[in-house]
């Protein structure tokens, strides 16, 4: 009977992953500015190379241990910014979720995907997927939330968690409508990562800064069709 209490108890934890981002909408807090530390994020390298007039993302780079991140670059071709959520450096992660904010009045988000993540484990190939949400609701607000399933029925096996060394979790693109510097950021009280025993995670969420300057053509730049 313990085993199947406790796998009971795991698939709400799993099931609570995926709908904690789907409650009622927190506070909104601001991003203040980081202290660059640790290695840079990874950027999306445009063909060509970013030009000084260009749209940029930067974030502050993360430290040891596990961390979501942010980073991105304009692609001069589709004229959007490309941004990628970054996870990584987890030894046991069984689920996340999160509030990504933005300010639609800045940005006008024209592509969302949310990548299947932690689901190479130590299983043969093939058990393990990922399934989650991500969706813009309200405008500024895109809700996130994945966790790793077993692809077979196993009612007595418990849940593990699956080693991140470093995986898009979510990818976006965004129309820039303004001038100046806007923000991307995890709300706070939205933060939740848990391992496979069920603990909580305590990870580095870092946004990043979006800066549009002062030359760039806002009129060369189209909305979402």
């Amino acid at each position: 009977m313990k085993l199947v209490r406790r796998t009971t108890c795991s698939a709400v934890l799993a099931a609570t992953l995926l709908l904690c981002s789907c409650s009622q909408e927190s506070a909104e807090v601001a991003a203040g500015p980081a202290a660059a530390a640790g290695n840079k994020a990874d950027a999306v390298v445009a063909d060509g190379g970013p030009s000084a007039s260009d749209p940029s993302v930067q974030g502050p780079g993360h430290g040891a241990g596990g961390y979501a991140e942010i980073s991105g670059q304009w692609d001069a071709a589709s004229k959007r910014l490309k941004v990628s959520v970054w996870v990584g450096s987890i030894k046991d992660l069984l689920g996340m979720a999160a509030h990504l904010r933005y300010d639609p009045k800045a940005l006008q988000l024209t592509k969302l995907e949310l990548q299947s993540i932690a689901e190479v484990g130590d299983d043969a190939p093939g058990v393990w997927q990922s399934r989650g949400i991500a969706k813009d609701a309200p405008l500024g607000r895109i809700l996130l939330g994945s966790a790793r399933f077993r692809s077979t029925i196993a009612p007595f096996l418990f849940p593990q968690g699956a080693q991140v060394d470093r995986e898009k979790w979510v990818v976006l693109e965004f129309a820039v409508l303004e001038h100046g510097q806007t923000k991307l950021w995890f709300d706070p009280p939205s933060q939740l990562a848990r391992s496979g025993e069920g603990t909580a995670l305590s990870l580095q969420w870092l946004g990043a800064t979006v800066t549009v300057p002062q030359a760039f053509a806002l009129g060369s730049v189209g909305g979402a069709p």
